[in-house]
């Protein structure tokens, strides 16, 4: 199963954490994990031709957290690109429960 977490914070998205494997169908053939690779990368590589990320892959997990001196225009177009990422996982994870668990924690 794909474990999905959006951050927040105050109702701002922070960034995101990515892992594990849908196992829907065999490998090259996997709809889901297709769809939310796909969400993950195109997020994370417009979020950085913004530079305003810091991004990686560690023990598995995609990671991608806004930088805390995100402000004005930058933080507004980051914004508009996790919020398009949250509601695709959204869909996905409500077509296809049983291979994605989408969670959203808020920050204090």
């Amino acid at each position: 199963m794909i474990e999905a977490v959006i951050y927040q914070k105050d109702g701002i998205y922070q960034g995101y954490e990515i892992s594990g494997h849908a196992d829907f169908a065999p490998y090259g053939k996997d709809i889901v994990c297709a769809a939310v690779s796909f969400l993950a990368i195109a997020t994370e590589n417009s979020l950085d031709s913004q530079s305003v990320i810091e991004s990686g892959l560690l023990n598995g997990k995609l990671y991608c957290y806004l930088d805390k001196r995100t402000q004005g225009e930058s933080l507004i177009r980051a914004q508009a690109v996790l919020k398009t990422l949250d509601l695709g996982l959204q869909q996905i994870s409500k077509t296809y429960p049983e291979h994605i668990r989408l969670r959203t924690i808020q920050k204090h």
